[in-house]
């Protein structure tokens, strides 16, 4: 789009998985439009733009500061900039809403900053307004981990990861940093197994919904958010900013809370799981259909990839050869939000198919009594009922543990759509 064009918007390098057209969109009815600006033409940006009100993300929160005629004391003191607004005098006020964003995801995850220590991951503006609110709270000590030390409150990520004395002593982990990020998110910014007094890890990343480190953090009993609630309290301020630009932001939480669970609901996968003829395909299909969603069958992707069917696969590179293809399928599927994904009736014996789905996806077990599930000879291992029973009776305990919710389908296809249907969005 021209600059000259943009009158609500963002501006950052890249933009092409950024929600926060669909945040501001609900919470407003003014347009907003994302604009990717190379880093070589955010001069002209600005020289040819007369926009209302912007949001500035990476990598541009420090780069935009000298381009500002007015700076709110938040900007002065941190020196990042992620919300500018021209007001009617026509001057430029900078401002930062990612402050009291992040203050609200640690008070929504439940994670206390007072007599704590803290370690942020990064060195650019999310990681100076994490230190600052870490600091507004009482914490003990925040020290940023960075490639490169380049002053006192810094650690080399390779000098922590010899220091036992600091690792023991750290009670909260922050990544202001854009590792994990889709398209990149298979990345962690550390292993959270050598922290043994962690309580609490925030994450800024907010796609994918949950990233590897709070995944982590979670399977190990922590308290763990990733970076969506942020961007909810940071664009609803900003969008007071926008609308009212002489009077400070009020902030309406309830709203924020509801807004929340709805957007989770919404952008979330409909991960389905069971045995092999319990309806996965299926439901899966006709649940696609009543959302509006698009729905994918990981066993059909796996055929089309091939070129082969699901027998031919099996008979030609055996079960482990099946199951790499459905690693990288699921891998691949595992990046999209707001769709419906069946999987196969294996996929759950890997771990790290379970690990990646849950990225962006509620898994839901279909239970179907072992006794209605139909053998076939079109899949190799369920082939007869013999073999259909031994499957159920190895999977059955891996089926449960690793889903969010289980779904009864002992009747109706179109019962089990409905509870699915329900239960996703809390109904």
């Amino acid at each position: 789009m021209k600059y000259s064009e943009l009158e609500y918007g963002l501006i950052g390098e890249k933009l092409g998985h950024s929600l926060s057209g669909d945040i501001h969109r609900k919470i407003s009815s003014s347009p907003y439009e994302l604009c990717e600006v190379p880093r070589y033409e955010l001069d002209l940006f600005f020289r040819e733009s007369n926009f209302k009100g912007i949001n500035v993300t990476i990598p541009y929160k420090q780069a935009v500061i000298p381009y500002l005629d007015v700076m709110s004391p938040v900007v002065m003191s941190i020196g990042s900039v992620n919300t500018i607004v021209r007001r009617n005098n026509g001057l430029l006020y900078g401002h930062n809403t990612d402050y009291p964003g992040f203050n609200s995801l640690a008070k929504y995850s439940n994670i206390s900053f007072s007599g704590k220590n803290i370690l942020i991951f990064g060195k650019g503006g999310a990681a100076k307004t994490v230190r600052a609110v870490a600091l507004a709270a009482g914490a003990k000590s925040v020290l940023f981990v960075v490639r490169k030390v380049k002053g006192e409150d810094q650690i080399a990520l390779s000098d922590l990861e010899e220091n036992p004395k600091l690792r023991k002593k750290t009670h909260i982990i922050v990544n202001a940093t854009p590792v994990g990020m889709t398209p990149d998110d298979e990345g962690r910014v550390v292993d959270l197994s050598i922290f043994p007094n962690l309580e609490g890890v925030l994450d800024c990343v907010y796609n994918p919904l949950r990233t590897n480190l709070v995944l982590e953090a979670r399977k190990l009993g922590l308290k763990a958010e990733g970076g969506l609630p942020m961007l909810l309290v940071q664009a609803c301020f900003a969008q007071e900013l926008f609308q009212d630009s002489v009077n400070d932001p009020v902030c309406d939480y309830g709203k924020i809370a509801s807004l929340h669970r709805e957007l989770l609901r919404a952008k979330e996968n409909i991960v389905i799981t069971g045995m092999p003829s319990s309806g996965k395909s299926s439901i899966g299909a006709m649940l696609a259909e009543r959302l509006g969603r698009e729905h994918y069958d990981t066993d059909k992707m796996i055929e089309e990839r091939t070129g082969s069917d699901i027998r031919t696969i099996f008979l030609e590179k055996g079960e482990n050869g099946f199951r790499e293809v459905e690693k990288s399928v699921v891998q691949e599927v595992s990046l999209r939000q707001e769709i419906v994904i069946s999987t196969g009736g294996g996929c759950v014996l890997d771990p790290q198919n379970i690990h990646r789905l849950r990225r962006n996806g509620r898994i839901y077990l279909l239970d179907r009594d072992p006794n209605l599930l139909v053998s076939s000879a079109d899949r190799p291992l369920a082939s007869d009922q013999g073999q259909l029973f031994n499957l159920y009776d190895k999977r059955r305990n891996l089926y449960f543990d690793t889903a969010d919710s289980v779904i009864d389908n002992n009747s109706s296809m179109e019962d089990a759509v409905e509870r699915l249907r329900k239960a996703h969005f809390r109904l």
